[in-house]
């Protein structure tokens, strides 16, 4: 990890964007190690009152990495835009993530992992002044471009702690160390 000088405070000032990079471009990997080895009824179970299943973790994971893409471009082709927002139990239910089959499902992992791809690729690219650029966060408020690939290094994060802690509630406790010592 390299240390790094950034314009605002935060829990992952100590991380480098290159480091952040590599966080996020292992998302893909990380959430299909947490899936592996589960059955189709340990993938659809609620083991949380209130909470989603795993399939349905997966599948809000693939759809806000599509807000995401938008999120980085808006950002680096706007003047401070509002970035689009959507309410993710909304989505889950009205989208049937929890109805959808493993077919569906491997798409969506499929989808995650390019989106994941090519997004990393955009973001590698930028210039150090483009890290600084902003737009407003229907929850967040404003954020930076450094801000943004903050969150999304962390959200794939977070919601893989959360599949890890079905796997333990199943029996089907998987090793898979953190990458991030902090979080947001």
């Amino acid at each position: 990890m390299v240390l790094v000088q950034s314009g605002h405070a935060g829990p992952f000032d100590a991380y480098s964007n290159d480091y952040l990079l590599d966080v996020y471009g292992q998302g893909p990997a990380r959430l299909r190690a947490a899936l592996a080895g589960l059955e189709r009824e340990e993938l659809s179970v609620f083991p949380f009152p209130d909470k989603w299943s795993v399939k349905e973790i997966a599948f809000h994971l693939t759809e806000s990495e599509i807000f995401g893409s938008i999120r980085f471009r808006q950002t680096l082709t706007q003047n401070k835009p509002v970035f689009p927002c959507y309410d993710q139990d909304i989505w889950t239910k009205r989208l049937k993530y929890q109805q959808r089959d493993l077919y569906e499902l491997e798409d969506a992992l499929d989808l995650f992992t390019l989106l994941r791809k090519t997004n990393g690729k955009l973001l590698a690219s930028l210039e150090e002044d483009q890290w600084k650029f902003e737009g407003t966060h229907p929850e967040n408020g404003v954020m930076t471009m450094r801000q943004l690939l903050e969150l999304y290094a962390d959200h794939a994060e977070r919601h893989i702690d959360q599949i890890l802690a079905r796997r333990r509630l199943f029996g089907r406790t998987l090793e898979l160390p953190s990458i991030l010592s902090k979080r947001l």
